[in-house]
């Protein structure tokens, strides 16, 4: 209830106010919101951004005269959302915006300083970038010399030779991008600097034995039980009545699964096994049940397993897999884009195929598709057609599937998309993202939230956690 004259919002950049959600190390949002259904009530991802976003409101609505946002933005920072938000409240070029440079915000003499930080500050952009006034502000410098961070005159050294600032962009030279698959395209349309860090300079880590799978390595496990499982019956449809025995080999699937990743020294069965080995058996439970009651719905059998393409055919792929790319024209000027890809299932009956791709996570948004966010399905509906379908066949539709503990999914084409509109915005996106690969434009600028397995979390700028936020766990205590 409180109101004032004037009202000051600093540090609006994007990543700073509001801070990029991030899951707790210690406690997942799903682990967190599990122990909230028994009563111990810990903040998630979702509600620290709920938080930021009331104590914007309450910000906002206590100026009654004025009210100034500011933010520190460069060629990688962008402003704020909430900038945008309160922006289109108001009848454009209604608000006044200034900007300010460097040498406009830093002290010119030693009288304006007001403080020894600010005095340090004028000090060293004197001496580094304005070499006029080296002599006046040299013995200043060299007195608050020992304030500073260790090396950092060796940075400013090395920023004082540059030829230029790094704006995201790279010498398209320097690239080798022959080939690209779905989920690489649909890294850069979240995050181009993310791309180039993983798919560029191939920068990972090492991976140890551990206890439990990641993300991806249960999404491997269950591609390999599936794929085996349906194998054995392709080209007709389950037997209603045989659930239990199906159960029971998709268990000694999983457990062959796991022994192999163990030989492989890529997982170790300890205790861990014992608990997670029931969730494992109750989420293959309730798979194989959707899979009966969608394959009664359905004139459509399992007919593929792993079916590659672009690239060379490897143990597990479909027989009927091929070497050759799905190619998408750019136009008379331009170089063809080549895309590889593996479809985890494909469907077939009455001339027409259908498309399915398993999720360990939530299955994208429609809105995510229509804005060529998530490209596999309508990707590999496009590869089935051109390097699959005979006698006039088509990949007529697709569907996003979640495997897991839960089950949600998503079906193409759909909302007010045809078939054709939807492959049309897939090619349209590939070509809008493959010409920003080849032209080396990666800027760190996600679309979402920046997630807890990107590679680049511990350099990149984007990330950096504003002054004084506190840890997750802190903010729990």
């Amino acid at each position: 209830g409180m109101n004032f004259r004037a009202v000051f919002v600093l540090g609006l950049a994007e990543g700073e106010f509001p801070a990029s959600p991030r899951e707790s190390w210690l406690y997942n949002d799903r682990e967190r919101r599990a122990l909230g259904d028994v009563g111990v009530l810990l903040s998630t991802s979702e509600d620290r951004t709920a938080s930021a976003d009331f104590a914007f409101s309450l910000a906002v609505g206590m100026a009654t005269e004025q009210l100034i946002f500011s933010a520190v933005t460069d060629s990688e920072t962008l402003p704020s959302r909430y900038v945008a938000e309160v922006l289109r409240l108001f009848a454009p070029d209604s608000i006044a915006a200034e900007t300010f440079g460097l040498h406009q915000v830093v002290a010119d003499s030693m009288e304006t300083a007001w403080s020894l930080s600010e005095l340090l500050k004028a000090a060293m952009h004197q001496v580094w970038c304005e070499p006029e006034s080296q002599a006046m502000w040299g013995e200043i410098y060299s007195a608050l010399y020992s304030q500073l961070p260790t090396d950092l005159d060796k940075k400013a050294s090395t920023e004082a030779e540059r030829t230029g600032s790094y704006a995201a962009q790279i010498d398209p030279a320097l690239l080798h991008c022959p080939r690209f698959s779905a989920s690489a395209l649909e890294q850069y349309a979240a995050c181009p600097f993310a791309y180039f860090v993983s798919e560029v300079l191939k920068l990972g880590e090492w991976d140890e034995a551990q206890e439990g799978f990641d993300a991806l390595s249960a999404g491997s496990v269950w591609h390999e039980v599936l794929a085996a499982f349906l194998g054995g019956y392709r080209g007709r449809k389950l037997d209603q009545n045989e659930g239990e025995r199906y159960a029971q080999e998709l268990v000694r699937l999983l457990e062959a699964a796991v022994a192999r990743r163990e030989r492989q020294g890529r997982v170790v069965q300890d205790i861990w096994w014992q608990f997670e080995k029931t969730r494992w058996e109750k989420a293959l439970r309730s798979w194989l049940a959707g899979e009966l009651e969608r394959q009664e719905q359905t004139d459509l059998t399992p007919a593929f397993f792993e079916w590659a393409f672009g690239a060379a055919i490897s143990h597990g792929s479909d027989p009927a897999s091929t070497e050759r790319p799905l190619t998408l024209a750019c136009g008379e000027s331009l170089e063809p884009v080549e895309l590889q890809g593996k479809v985890d299932r494909i469907d077939t009956g009455g001339n027409r195929f259908r498309i399915i791709d398993y999720k360990t996570g939530k299955p994208p948004s429609r809105k995510q598709v229509e804005q060529g966010l998530r490209l596999q399905v309508p990707l590999y509906m496009l590869a089935v057609d051109d390097l699959l379908a005979r006698n006039g066949e088509i990949a007529a539709d697709g569907l996003y599937l979640q495997v897991g503990a839960t089950t949600s999914e998503l079906g193409l084409p759909g909302g007010k998309l045809s078939r054709e509109e939807l492959l049309d915005i897939a090619r349209q996106a590939v070509l809008r993202y493959v010409t920003g690969i080849r032209e080396g434009k990666f800027p760190a600028q996600p679309v979402g939230d920046c997630p807890a397995w990107c590679r680049a979390r511990s350099f990149c700028r984007r990330e950096a956690a504003p002054d004084g936020e506190g840890t997750e766990e802190a903010m729990d205590e």
